[in-house]
């Protein structure tokens, strides 16, 4: 195997796994103890399946999302470029000096390489376009795409863990919990989840969670089956 296959090989994870990666990518600088008590694991397990997670470089890097237009980047543009073949891995190494550049993607289809470009104003966005990747050996034909307004949808989402969680009111004895909101929750309403959370179990114990009021251990929403 080579080294770019290894690279794309795609690591084993369970619900647990998911459940960490969702909660860092909701808030990366939340602490491990938090992680630990909303995952419903020991703060040490927490800690070892960190560890394993950016060991295996499933986790790469934590960072910040930033709002480019607060950020004093009021123009965006995807760039799609058409390439010689064989120069993409040169041309690869030639994008990712240039700082504007946030996403590169190599792409099939009626053009080869697609990127996301961020600069200050049409006149910076016109000067990397121009100037930068255009004038760049293999670099056949550009199209510029201008983007109106960004819309992020996967953010703090990993497919196969629980769905993101919020802080929700709850009447009840667990108000304020952070939960994940259920349908039909019982009778304190569907306000956080918890009642069926013990109803079924911790989903990857298998056993009511210490972290749910005796009150409602046995309180199971209506339409949930049997556990």
């Amino acid at each position: 195997m080579s080294e770019a296959e290894a690279e794309q090989t795609a690591v084993p994870l369970d619900s647990v796994d998911r459940d960490i990666i969702r909660e860092l990518t909701t808030d990366g600088r939340m602490s491990i103890t938090q992680v630990a008590e909303n995952v419903h694991i020991s703060r040490a397990h927490a800690y070892s399946r960190l560890a394993r997670l950016t060991g295996e470089g499933v986790i790469t890097k934590f960072t910040a999302l930033v709002d480019p237009i607060k950020a004093g980047l009021r123009s965006s543009a995807y760039v799609t470029l058409k390439v010689q073949q064989h120069s993409w891995r040169e041309l690869k190494e030639q994008l990712r000096a240039i700082p504007e550049i946030y996403h590169i993607a190599l792409v099939g289809g009626d053009f080869d390489v697609i990127l996301l470009v961020r600069a200050t104003d049409n006149i910076h966005l016109r000067r990397v376009i121009f100037d930068q990747l255009q004038s760049m050996d293999g670099v056949l034909d550009t199209q510029t795409f201008l983007v109106f307004e960004d819309v992020d949808t996967k953010v703090g989402f990993v497919h196969g863990g629980r769905p993101a969680r919020g802080t929700i009111n709850c009447p009840r004895a667990h108000k304020n919990s952070r939960a994940a909101p259920r349908p039909n929750a019982g009778s304190c309403g569907g306000c956080c989840g918890y009642c069926s959370l013990a109803a079924f179990g911790d989903p990857v114990l298998r056993q009511p969670s210490p972290s749910v009021p005796a009150s409602h251990r046995r309180n199971r929403g209506a339409g949930w089956p049997e556990p």
